[in-house]
């Protein structure tokens, strides 16, 4: 494990995916698959081996473009421009990738999910709390449904705090409606 914060969710992914996890609603001794404790199951795998590339060469395009960029586009002057440019056409072309796409890499929800899920949960309310950027996460359909399912999962939902990030006097989007 190390403390390289682009590295953490692989840590977490590849390290610890063997520590079991209760089911929900279940208790020890409820039929449990040979070779699992009773009550357990495997974490989840946000990391897996085959997608590790094209998980990689998500991160290479939308780290520049969004997740670092997203700061930049929310500036002034002309690299602001540059930048606005570049994240605005960044999410067209995730919009366009989620009309046939549940998660990034098809029906399986990855480390790439998770990084783009930090920028996009952020946006409408920091960056882009006074729409200097855009006027608003929606304006992208595809995007903004895939982002509030996100969400709606207990895993996004709640380790989600809107104050800690939430600009002054900004509105938080409703990440509840369908």
């Amino acid at each position: 494990m190390s403390n390289d914060f682009r590295t953490i969710g692989i840590d977490l992914a590849t390290q610890f995916h063997r520590v079991p996890r209760p089911p929900p609603g279940r208790t020890a001794g409820q039929g449990a698959p040979p070779g699992r404790a009773a009550g357990q199951r495997p974490a989840g795998q946000t990391y897996p081996e085959d997608l590790r590339e094209e998980i990689e060469e998500l991160d290479a395009w939308l780290g520049p473009a969004v997740n670092w960029g997203v700061g930049r586009a929310a500036g002034g002057g002309p690299d602001a421009e540059a930048a606005r440019t570049t994240l605005l056409g960044t999410f067209a072309d995730l919009d366009l990738r989620l009309a046939r796409s549940r998660y990034l890499l098809g029906d399986r929800l990855t480390e790439a999910d998770v990084r783009l899920w930090v920028t996009l949960v952020r946006y409408d309310a920091g960056p882009n709390a006074r729409r200097a950027i855009n006027p608003g996460l929606d304006r992208f359909p595809h995007l903004w449904s895939y982002a509030r399912r996100l969400y709606r999962l207990p895993a996004f939902r709640d380790t989600t705090d809107f104050a800690t990030f939430t600009a002054p006097g900004a509105t938080v989007p409703n990440w509840t409606s369908p």
